[in-house]
């Protein structure tokens, strides 16, 4: 392990706070009246992992980072075994941030699973932005396989089948129809050379319009999913003005 990843350990461990006894976060104080929401995509191996804490460290705004630690590798802040939870802990916590902080402009961002939640939540936290990447629309669909058949099931419970699937994949939908001409406007960074524009982000793109909900798209060329990271870390700084 390098000195760098061992300062982020030690910056980790002093600094990590935990909610109602189950949200773990880190919460960056900046004074600004912009608050950021940060949600995290799957890590890759079993330990949860915040996301772009070091893409934004020099961004004066308030800073709110949200380990998904629920379930097996992650739930998209939803589930875990069967329980809703995850959504109430989560979203208990940015109310309570956004009540305090008098903010005037709230933003959420990630990247794969974690743009899908910045959507989800940036919607039900009536926020100004959302900017998501490469994002995943059909979450049971996408979970009820062979490959996510372990995170499915921590979510659902170990006898997760069909229902739950179905369960899961009208999240996003309904979501989009509740907040049906929403003034969050979404930012969509994702390539259609990537399988999950096809299985995902054409139907999000045409739900976002059946539902009157403004969005702007930047079309990247990248073959493979892991390499969002490369392109969304350029993309939020150009769009957040970061040095």
């Amino acid at each position: 392990m390098n000195l760098k990843s061992i300062l982020m350990r030690i910056y980790f461990a002093v600094n990590e706070k935990t909610f109602q006894g189950r949200v773990k976060y880190l919460f960056q104080r900046n004074r600004s009246k912009t608050l950021a929401i940060v949600f995290s995509g799957f890590p890759g191996n079993e330990k949860p992992v915040y996301n772009y804490v070091k893409t934004l460290k020099s961004w004066k705004a308030d800073k709110l980072f949200i380990l998904d630690d629920f379930a097996y590798r992650g739930s998209y802040y939803w589930y875990q075994n069967g329980s809703n939870g995850p959504i109430k802990y989560v979203q208990s916590l940015i109310n309570q941030l956004i009540n305090k902080g008098g903010y005037n402009k709230i933003i959420t961002l990630g990247s794969s699973k974690g743009g899908t939640c910045a959507i989800y939540f940036g919607l039900t936290s009536k926020a100004n932005d959302v900017y998501a990447a490469a994002c995943q629309y059909y979450i049971g669909k996408y979970l009820n396989t062979d490959e996510h058949k372990r995170t499915f099931q921590s979510m659902m419970g170990a006898d997760a089948g069909d229902a739950e699937q179905k369960k899961l994949d009208s999240m996003m939908p309904n979501i989009l129809q509740a907040n049906a001409n929403s003034h969050t406007h979404i930012h969509l960074m994702y390539s259609k050379d990537e399988h999950t524009y096809q299985e995902h982000i054409a139907d999000l793109i045409k739900d976002l319009d059946k539902n009157g909900i403004e969005h702007t798209d930047k079309i990247e060329s990248f073959k493979e999913h892991r390499e969002v990271g490369r392109f969304f870390i350029p993309w939020i700084k150009n769009e957040l003005k970061i040095n």
